[in-house]
């Protein structure tokens, strides 16, 4: 218990620069714990949009050593700017993404956050309703989004 306590104090009043690669805890001239910080992950993030049932699909993946040991978190961000969380932390690579998020909106963004425990790697998708081909093509209209890290977010037409 007081080992938690202390990594909750400490990561809260200790910022860690983006560059560190080892995280060492010391009470006084005792070594306490020591860890290697890896590497974030770069995460790629496809989305997938059917005008059918007006959902979306997400697949994801993160570069990483270990992929096993990688933890996922899916959010959309509300009309406020708020993150809010679609769903628990997961170790799965994909998920749907109920429609009626989008209700009333052009855009909405989504982003996954793929963590290691100490590094965090995410990327992030803009998506939009789907729009509809003439009924008479009996195709669903779908939209490719792709970011891997920082890379720029954009819609590309995808044909089925």
């Amino acid at each position: 218990m007081r080992g938690t306590l202390l990594a909750a104090s400490v990561s809260r009043r200790t910022p860690m620069p983006s560059d560190a690669r080892w995280l060492v805890i010391w009470r006084d001239r005792t070594k306490l714990y020591e860890e290697c910080i890896p590497a974030p992950p770069a995460v790629s993030l496809d989305c997938n949009v059917s005008a059918s049932d007006e959902s979306y699909r997400l697949d994801w993946a993160a570069s990483t050593l270990d992929p096993c040991d990688i933890w996922y978190l899916v959010q959309w961000e509300d009309l406020d700017g708020t993150w809010r969380g679609l769903a628990p932390r997961t170790r799965e690579r994909s998920m749907t993404v109920p429609g009626q998020l989008m209700s009333g909106r052009t855009t909405m963004r989504v982003r996954v956050l793929a963590t290691s425990g100490l590094a965090t790697g995410s990327a992030a998708v803009a998506v939009r309703p789907p729009v509809s081909r003439s009924s008479a093509t009996g195709f669903s209209e779908q939209y490719r989004a792709s970011r891997v890290a920082s890379a720029r977010t954009s819609l590309v037409p995808r044909r089925p």
